[in-house]
């Protein structure tokens, strides 16, 4: 499984290479984290922020849920997911997730810098 640093840390490389923006990192970033982590990100008021800071709280969330797996509680634990992992259960097979993000990129970086959000 990755973590979520260890995704930060890949999509900051794969970024670099595809010349991508800091914000189109941080977009590719969070559309590819589990939902729960996505939603974790909204819960704490992150979304906005930048892909550090949101890699950084979800480090120590997960850590946090890693550490409380061994604790007995009477709380499910969602164990944080692989974010290629939520993709497979969802039927979409790997070349699909990186041709719809090849397509999607191609679009944004082909639209007037007027029309970008």
């Amino acid at each position: 499984n990755m973590t979520v640093e260890q995704f930060s840390a890949r999509i900051k490389k794969i970024g670099k290479l595809a010349e991508m923006t800091p914000e189109q990192q941080r977009e590719q970033f969070i559309h590819g984290l589990s939902p729960m982590n996505q939603y974790n990100i909204c819960m704490i008021a992150k979304f906005n922020d930048t892909q550090n800071n949101i890699a950084e709280v979800l480090a120590e969330a997960e850590k946090f849920t890693l550490s409380q797996a061994s604790a007995p509680s009477s709380f499910p634990i969602f164990p944080v997911a692989n974010p290629y992992d939520n993709a497979n259960k969802s039927g979409i097979s790997k070349t699909e997730v990186e041709n719809l993000i090849k397509n999607t990129m191609a679009s944004i970086q082909s639209q007037p810098i007027s029309s970008q959000p």
